[in-house]
């Protein structure tokens, strides 16, 4: 699950991976409005799921850490 959000295949989910799935998840939802969000609202978000997920120095989450995520916020699963 954890290769799903790692687009540059590099093991860690970094801020761009984070920001490319939130980019998809927006045009999946909204295919006719790119401007759903605003870059600020876009970092807001990365921001918060780093705070939550990123629990080492690395700028990155890392196979452990998204595990734990995902068992404190299943909902990103859906």
């Amino acid at each position: 699950m954890c290769r799903t959000y790692d687009f540059d295949d590099d093991k860690i989910i970094s801020r761009s991976d984070i920001e490319q799935a939130i980019l998809c998840l927006i045009k999946m939802n909204h295919p006719c409005d790119d401007d759903i969000l605003s870059e600020e609202q876009i970092e807001f978000l990365i921001d918060k799921v780093m705070d939550e997920a990123d629990m080492d120095i690395e700028d990155g989450i890392g196979y452990a850490e998204f595990c734990s995520l995902m068992r404190k916020k299943p909902e990103f699963l859906e």
